[in-house]
């Protein structure tokens, strides 16, 4: 197949060695697509919610009614409870009310996440930036270092620092399920001083966005800075 509207995508020829299809395998092929087009397939609510991505029985009957789900016939319209969905439900809405609403004082929330340069193949050997924001006042603290283990001390050394500056203490930091911060040095460590680990939902980053926001941003206006500089984008 060649695309001659552009010659910046084209694919290549089968190689030599593969021949092309028969007339008979393709009047076949026709043959059973046809069949399969004018078929109907019989399921229930419950097998339609599941087979198509676990939508809304409502939306579902109303789409059956309007015609949008060709070729599926649905025999009920009525379903039991999905167990998947009411998990997935109780996992989102669990953070969510746990770290979905503004600290009002600082150091109540803490996020914390790291940066690495270059991406994730550079997991010990590479420029990672580790970034704590406070939720009630925006501050932020950025330590760049050469591993993710250095960039944790950093942070557990420099606690009581922080808290003597705010002249308050810290009562939750929210993190991803890093391994720095399932360690049990980490954990340990706010266990002690009373402070409450709470973890986001796993590739849900809407739990875990401020903080997600704030890399943006600073690794934008850094590399911004770089290019005007002519230095390297690798040394953020």
């Amino acid at each position: 197949v060649h695309l001659a509207t552009t010659n910046a995508f084209r694919l290549s020829p089968p190689p030599p060695d593969i021949s092309p299809p028969s007339a008979e395998d393709v009047s076949v092929f026709l043959q059973h697509r046809n069949l399969a087009a004018t078929q109907s397939v019989r399921w229930t609510l419950a097998e339609a919610h599941n087979n198509l991505g676990h939508r809304n029985p409502t939306d579902l009957l109303s789409m059956s009614r309007r015609g949008l789900l060709p070729h599926v016939v649905l025999t009920t319209t009525s379903m039991p409870p999905c167990v998947a969905c009411l998990q997935g439900v109780a996992d989102f809405h669990a953070a969510a009310d746990r770290i979905g609403h503004r600290a009002t004082r600082a150091l109540e929330r803490v996020f914390v996440d790291f940066f690495i340069a270059g991406g994730e193949s550079g997991y010990d050997n590479a420029n990672v930036v580790f970034y704590a924001l406070d939720d009630a006042t925006r501050y932020l603290w950025v330590h760049a270092a050469s591993t993710r283990t250095a960039c944790v001390q950093w942070f557990l050394e420099s606690l009581p620092r922080f808290e003597r500056h705010a002249q308050t203490t810290f009562c939750e930091i929210v993190s991803d399920n890093g391994p720095e911060f399932l360690s049990h040095t980490f954990r340990d460590f706010l266990t002690q001083r009373g402070i409450e680990h709470t973890f986001s939902v796993a590739h849900e980053l809407v739990h875990n966005g401020a903080i997600e926001r704030t890399i943006k941003t600073v690794t934008q206006m850094a590399r911004r800075s770089l290019a005007a500089a002519a230095l390297p984008a690798r040394l953020w």
